[in-house]
């Protein structure tokens, strides 16, 4: 698989061959004539690492030309060697798949599950204060899907936000000896105002959007962290192809662009991970720099004031250079 080079370079690109993380391997083939060729280079880690694949437990994705074939090397047998005809993969929590299966087995993982847990709380007996009630929709019933949704972006993601904002303000405003769900009660404090720290008058409740689009934003720091994993150059090419003639680079990430002008192919979950960043105003996420050690959300620091001229959405800094006659050199 080609990517771009450094920083989304398209003239530059480079081949992905392989990606791992802990014991997960996560291999890009040519065409399945390459796997018989994989398998025994393979044996010779295994016999000299003692470690086995289990090869019931490897799934292969058809991309490309390949998509809807099920041609596979002499003496491979589907199901015992690898499995490709699977419609959904799960690989490091998330699910790779057709849009539709993936939007079904989030339902099945994440709305099923929210829902089974509202469900033994109200049969164990729902919180009495306003601040217990807090604590089980954050750490304990929404916890299940903010790792997912911070790593994978489907195509249903704004409907089972909604249900999921239903839900939760369902079980915080629900009566002591409520036994089901419902919007039967409704709380003298407007929500608005609920969402809000205790010194505004609110509850600090947890509002769903915001913390989705927190969990996105914090994509954006680990953009701007020193790092050289390829991933960050794929998203850099979708930046440039609508920022590229400002020439900023990763700085970009560091203005105050909004985003809106990005190509159709960006994926979903960058597209919304970059325009949410770019509703902020006075942060800049968090680069490494020893200021922010002390701070409590490292992935963002209070932006500094600068000098800067608008550019279109961006705001771009002047730097001059000059000569020791005084001529402007650039």
């Amino acid at each position: 698989i080609s990517v771009p080079g450094i920083g989304g370079d398209e003239s530059n690109r480079r081949s992905l061959k392989a990606g791992a993380f802990a014991d997960d391997l996560n291999l890009y083939l040519r065409n399945t004539d390459q796997l018989t060729p994989f398998r025994a280079l393979l044996a010779i880690y295994e016999n000299a690492s003692g470690a086995v694949n289990s090869w019931p437990k490897t799934f292969g994705l058809r991309v490309g030309t390949l998509r809807g074939s099920d041609v596979l090397p002499d003496g491979w047998v589907e199901g015992r060697d690898i499995n490709t005809k699977n419609t959904l993969i799960k690989y490091l929590g998330m699910f790779l798949g057709a849009p539709a299966d993936v939007a079904k087995k989030w339902e099945e993982k994440v709305t099923s599950e929210i829902i089974t847990r509202y469900n033994r709380w109200i049969a164990r007996g729902v919180p009495r204060s306003h601040n217990g009630r807090n604590m089980a929709i954050r750490n304990h019933v929404n916890s299940v899907a903010w790792y997912l949704v911070q790593a994978q972006t489907p195509p249903n993601l704004p409907a089972m936000l909604t249900a999921w904002r239903k839900m939760a303000w369902q079980f915080f405003e629900a009566p002591a000896n409520v036994t089901e769900l419902s919007d039967s009660h409704r709380s003298a404090v407007s929500r608005l105002t609920l969402i809000q720290d205790y010194q505004e008058g609110g509850q600090r409740c947890q509002d769903i959007e915001l913390v989705a689009r927190s969990l996105y934003q914090r994509q954006i720091g680990r953009l701007v962290a020193p790092s050289n994993h390829q991933g960050i150059d794929l998203v850099m090419s979708w930046v440039n192809k609508a920022y590229g003639h400002l020439r900023m680079g990763r700085r970009l990430l560091h203005s105050s662009c909004d985003f809106l002008s990005l190509p159709h192919e960006t994926p979903n979950h960058w597209r919304l991970a970059l325009k949410a960043h770019g509703t902020l105003r006075g942060l800049v996420p968090y680069d490494g720099s020893p200021e922010a050690q002390n701070d409590h959300t490292p992935e963002y620091l209070p932006a500094r004031r600068t000098k800067g001229v608008s550019h279109g959405a961006c705001r771009r800094t002047l730097v001059t250079w000059t000569g020791s006659d005084g001529t402007t050199l650039l």
